[in-house]
């Protein structure tokens, strides 16, 4: 049952230092486990995503840590989701995350879906569900449907809904999203010729 809990707590301190905290402390775990910061939405996610998958009576209970963390802060983190380090959750009224898969640096903003777009499939199948990259971000108000792909560096804006793969660097944005290319570097010769300057071009 414990054999994996040194990962679990090196996997909190990176989650705890997106939050700014470079250490964890009683205090802090105790304060996280009654709601009482903003760290809470995720110490309750990775506490029941390393019970989940050890059986009974395990499984009911981090059942019941989801259900808690749905009651206390508003929002329902699937403890089958597979969210790798650095994971933030700033505000996490209405946030709603299936059994999605993630890299590091994950951020999701107040009311922003991560869930299924045909209910005709199983709840719990990680296929139909949106899979991250590292560093993206998900804006306030944002839904991201089914099984699509998230690329790395990618940012989703605030209202956006997403029901197709958006590449690496890229940004979503409206309803229902456009990707935004990254923008690409071009070399500029200045007026007098004595220097090359980079400059953004979107």
């Amino acid at each position: 049952m414990f054999s994996h809990m040194k990962p679990f707590f090196e996997l909190l301190q990176e989650d705890a230092k997106a939050y700014g905290r470079e250490r964890l402390t009683v205090s802090f775990f105790i304060t996280s486990l009654f709601g009482l910061n903003t760290f809470s939405a995720v110490f309750l996610y990775r506490l029941g995503s390393v019970l989940i998958h050890k059986g009974m009576p395990w499984a009911a209970l981090a059942k019941v840590i989801s259900k808690y963390n749905y009651w206390w802060n508003s929002c329902e983190i699937r403890p089958h989701a597979r969210i790798g380090p650095g994971f933030h959750v700033p505000h996490p009224i209405g946030v709603h995350i299936g059994p999605i898969s993630a890299g590091r640096n994950l951020i999701v903003h107040q009311n922003a879906s991560l869930v299924l777009k045909d209910r005709r499939l199983h709840h719990l199948d990680p296929h139909a569900f949106p899979s991250f990259g590292d560093n993206v971000v998900v804006g306030p108000n944002a839904m991201v449907l089914g099984g699509v792909v998230i690329g790395d560096d990618v940012m989703i804006g605030a209202g956006a809904v997403v029901h197709t793969d958006v590449p690496a660097g890229c940004r979503a944005v409206g309803n229902p999203a456009r990707i935004i290319p990254p923008r690409t570097p071009s070399i500029r010769t200045d007026a007098e010729g004595a220097s090359e300057k980079f400059v953004a071009v979107s």
